[in-house]
């Protein structure tokens, strides 16, 4: 049930413990001993002529069968009571006895000491659970110190694309790795990058191009930025092919984006027509929204008055009928 709330399957290759740990959901081996345990502390706390404090000490009269005794609910709930470290007697008292300024505190199943959840059935799932909710902090890092110096300097560079897919590689193995997943498991980078919420380092390289380029085209005209992309270099060339320069890469990030590079003159503009497309998406999200508020609140208001129409009318039916019964 789990894999398939997940979308795995067995040839994915990752460990139910794993699953449950996406997931969040204990092994409901342990579910069942707690039910158990609490349902013995439940019977122990009844009077002792109660049917269910006598059917736990019932024994059947006669001889039993030949072969292995079969197991009992004791034996179970004994089994049990060793595991956890605990004895009949704890399952009685259901608060503590602790107090603090003659205040009882209640039992708790879980608490946490310096840092780590300790449970009092010796569980680690409450602890892989709470390690696993760091997911947040691993990219939150990775995105603040890890990536800003991996493309410290990249906005200048004329990538091409044997760089951007050696980068990429690069993140992937360091995604792969902070989430503890290998090629075995068959994961795809794109749901890794999901996972952590990160995109690829080849969109924020065209980002920081596009940052670049449009500080260079608002500096002065006097300036080093402005006229080192404008610089010939005298003297002829050698015979092979022509190296890729920084304005190949941008002419094509360019026709990647559909934007024009004028758009860079002008800073609350933007370069990137993605940015607007989202922005009216966005718009247009809301408008629906605050269509359907009003929708909801007129049909509301209808309801009202329909039920007050209706209240109404069976006043007046009441008072007819008192009247004709006098």
């Amino acid at each position: 049930m789990l894999r398939w709330a997940c979308g795995w399957t067995r040839r994915d290759r990752v460990r139910n413990e794993d699953v449950r740990a996406v997931m969040k959901t204990a092994p409901i081996q342990l579910k069942m001993r707690e039910q158990r345990l609490r349902w013995y502390g439940h019977v122990l706390r009844k009077p002792e002529d109660h049917p269910t404090r006598l059917a736990l000490d019932f024994e059947a009269p006669g001889k039993r069968p030949r072969g292995a005794p079969r197991k009992r609910w004791k034996d179970v709930i004994k089994g049990d009571l060793a595991e956890v470290g605990a004895t009949a007697d704890d399952a009685l008292d259901r608060i503590s006895s602790i107090k603090v300024n003659d205040i009882e505190l209640p039992r708790t199943s879980v608490f946490k000491y310096l840092g780590s959840e300790v449970a009092s059935d010796r569980n680690l799932m409450t602890e892989v659970n709470s390690r696993e909710d760091t997911r947040d902090l691993k990219s939150m890092i990775y995105r603040a110190v890890v990536r800003p110096v991996a493309m410290y300097g990249t906005e200048c560079w004329p990538a091409t694309k044997g760089v951007e897919t050696r980068l990429n590689v690069m993140e992937a193995n360091m995604l792969r790795w902070t989430a503890g997943v290998t090629r075995m498991y068959r994961i795809r980078n794109d749901a890794i990058r999901q996972k952590f919420g990160v995109a690829p380092i080849a969109e924020k390289m065209r980002e920081a191009r596009f940052r670049w380029y449009g500080h260079v085209l608002r500096g002065k005209e006097d300036s080093v930025r402005k006229t080192g992309p404008k610089l010939e270099v005298s003297g002829r060339r050698r015979r092979r092919r022509l190296k890729h320069r920084w304005a190949d890469t941008l002419h094509m990030e360019f026709t990647i984006a559909a934007a024009h590079p004028d758009l860079a003159l002008d800073r609350e503009s933007g370069t990137d027509a993605k940015e607007e497309e989202e922005e009216e998406e966005e718009e247009e999200k809301e408008g629906r929204r605050r269509r359907r508020r009003k929708k909801k609140k007129k049909e509301g208001k209808k309801k009202r008055k329909r039920k007050k129409k209706k209240k109404k009318k069976k006043k007046k039916k009441k008072k007819k009928k008192k009247k004709k019964n006098q």
